[in-house]
């Protein structure tokens, strides 16, 4: 993996949780207003899964 993918990995994780934390809402109820899972937004967030694809990012955006 490159240093770029990793800092990209990192950053987007971050964000997500960061973001998320300041809409006060818990990774459940995220997943349930853009229609994904609570583990799979864990996942996002704790880096396990790196940046997700252009659509459920935009899933996630839109929900934030």
């Amino acid at each position: 993996m490159k240093a770029k993918e990793i800092l990209n990995m990192n950053g987007f994780r971050t964000l997500l949780k960061s973001y998320r934390e300041k809409q006060e809402l818990s990774q459940r109820e995220l997943g349930e207003k853009c229609g994904l899972s609570r583990i799979y937004i864990a996942t996002l967030e704790n880096g396990t899964r790196g940046v997700p694809p252009k659509l459920t990012v935009l899933k996630i955006a839109n929900a934030l």
